[in-house]
């Protein structure tokens, strides 16, 4: 792959990035107790980071097409350190508020890390660059609250400092060693952002349609799943916190070695056999989990949906951002995982009141019927997509 230096880099500052994100999620609760937030107080305060990073996700993308990539990072990076500092030293609701809603905010610059790697790739390696953009934010996930444990023995501020002292490292890193001006959009570009009727009409353009389609279909419908799965599964096998710890554990190193598998598979084969490959296990993988027996038959049945997770998403990212002009990947990208954020509601949503009022298989089988619909969907992609100018 060509410019492997600067995709590196691009993978380093991901994983930093949720790192960060990965040492305070586990503490958050406690914390907040902590400073004396009610219940209701403490869902506010979870529900204001991804709120944020959705609107982030549009409106930072939109700006680094018109800014430039790494300086749109770089500022994303310092607006997480500052929120991390306040967090680590915060001593009201409203301050653990304002630095988680600074923190979402920051956090937008995930679009601009995928519109970067779009950027420094040809068509072919595309896909494969996404991948390991997603393999690296699973590892920093996965590795976050391992971290978490050890400085959180210091403090609540510790472990504040340590996520902003982790920014600043990516900030820099970002600012050091991403190119300056071998790719065009590190320079500020003549074109004005993209406004929202042209934004809209790019995303009602086909394919690019089908692909956002694809996307609204599955992604609710994955979320769903996690959201319900531990309590399906206690109920079923009767799962202990333990367990599930393990299994997510599992799930997480799947996904992220599927990911980097996208490398290989996308050589020989094209976005739309992966994504249909992708859907194909999801379902099966939901199937196998719906009927689980045992602890040990859950773990196989993770297998499948895990690696079909892997395989989707990133694939669907690559395939929207060949579909979209140089000058406006990253409005296309920050839009699409803007767009993400409502499914992340809705889908938990639906899969509630579906266990709850109907039955605890039910989120499971609406979750199949939905990837099978979203194979059937993607059936309209071509194979051969037409892409826009790369001049």
């Amino acid at each position: 792959m060509k410019d492997n230096w600067s995709l590196l880099v691009l993978c380093t500052v991901t994983a930093i990035d949720m790192l960060g994100y990965g040492i305070i999620v586990p503490i958050l609760p406690f914390y907040a107790e902590a400073l004396g937030a009610s219940p209701i107080e403490l869902a506010v305060i979870i529900a204001a980071f991804p709120l944020a990073q959705s609107i982030s996700y549009a409106l930072l993308g939109r700006l680094s097409d018109r800014f430039g990539r790494r300086r749109l990072i770089v500022v994303g990076l310092a607006l997480s350190a500052v929120s991390y500092v306040a967090f680590g030293f915060a001593s009201s609701f409203s301050t653990l508020l304002l630095s988680r809603v600074g923190a979402g905010f920051g956090a937008g610059t995930f679009a601009v890390l995928q519109a970067l790697a779009a950027d420094m790739t040809d068509d072919k390696q595309r896909t494969a660059a996404m991948g390991y953009i997603g393999a690296s934010y699973g590892v920093g996930l996965m590795l976050g609250p391992a971290l978490a444990s050890l400085t959180s023995v210091l403090g609540y501020s510790a472990t504040g400092l340590a996520a902003a002292l982790l920014a600043i490292v990516g900030a820099a890193l970002a600012g050091f060693c991403l190119p300056r001006s071998a790719r065009r959009n590190d320079h500020r570009s003549s074109r004005q952002p993209l406004g929202l009727r042209a934004w809209i009409g790019a995303y009602a353009s086909w394919p690019l349609s089908v692909v956002v389609i694809v996307y609204l279909i599955t992604l609710p419908a994955f979320e769903g799943v996690m959201s319900m799965l531990a309590l399906f599964l206690e109920r079923r096998i009767s799962l202990g916190v333990q367990d599930a710890g393990f299994l997510w554990a599992w799930a997480g190193l799947i996904t992220i070695l599927s990911r980097v598998a996208i490398g290989r598979w996308s050589a020989r084969v094209d976005d739309k056999a992966i994504i249909l490959g992708g859907l194909g296990l999801l379902s099966s993988g939901v199937a196998l989990l719906a009927t689980t027996t045992n602890f040990w038959f859950g773990l196989l049945a993770v297998l499948p949906f895990a690696t079909g997770y892997g395989l989707v998403f990133p694939t669907l990212a690559s395939l929207a951002s060949k579909l979209a002009d140089d000058d406006i990947k990253g409005s296309i990208l920050g839009g699409f995982l803007f767009l993400g954020g409502g499914g992340r509601i809705v889908g938990p949503i639906v899969a509630g009141l579906a266990f709850e009022r109907i039955g605890i298989d039910l989120p499971m089988l609406l979750a199949a019927l939905s990837f099978v619909l979203a194979a059937l969907v993607t059936l309209a992609v071509p194979r051969q997509v037409r892409v826009p100018s790369q001049a």
